[in-house]
């Protein structure tokens, strides 16, 4: 079953569904050809002969439009951890927990502080700029052939 397209796919289970519905094949014939249950293959088939080959559409994956997950975090938490974030970006996931706890003592794990901040764009996305120290600019005459007095400290342990 790879390399189909979708409606190669459609196609071919509405040609084995009519098979099934004529008695040309079984049900765990079809079952084999189609890698489903055998019940799974009598559901289809019962959905095909009441609504027609659109039971034949595959769903897109995810949530449901307009699920609502029963255990999210509030809004107002989360406004809290990305206040927390943006003003303290040297602490981690482990670090803004113990701050919020320390703030409102109310216990929330470092693994839903990770996912607000992802969920959110805060950090762990491909949006974020890190937070990275400036690297010193090199210094640079105006004017070629003028000299310059450094002061250079040795590396320790590349003495001969």
């Amino acid at each position: 079953m790879r390399n189909h397209t979708q409606g190669q796919l459609i196609a071919m289970k509405k040609r084995l569904l009519d098979k099934l519905i004529n008695k040309e094949m079984t049900r765990k014939q079809v079952a084999g050809l189609l890698s489903i249950h055998p019940g799974s293959v009598s559901r289809l088939k019962k959905n095909y002969i009441d609504y027609g080959e659109e039971v034949l559409i595959p769903e897109p994956p995810g949530p449901k439009k307009g699920s609502i997950t029963h255990n999210r975090t509030p809004k107002w938490i989360e406004d809290i951890i990305i206040k927390l974030a943006t003003d303290n970006l040297d602490k981690g996931p482990i670090d803004l927990a113990q701050l919020f706890y320390d703030d409102y003592n109310i216990n929330i794990d470092q693994t839903t502080v990770w996912r607000i901040l992802k969920r959110r764009k805060i950090r762990y996305s491909l949006e974020h700029k890190r937070w990275k120290k400036e690297p010193p600019k090199a210094y640079c005459l105006d004017t070629p052939g003028l000299e310059l007095q450094m002061l250079a400290t040795p590396l320790v342990g590349l003495e001969k």
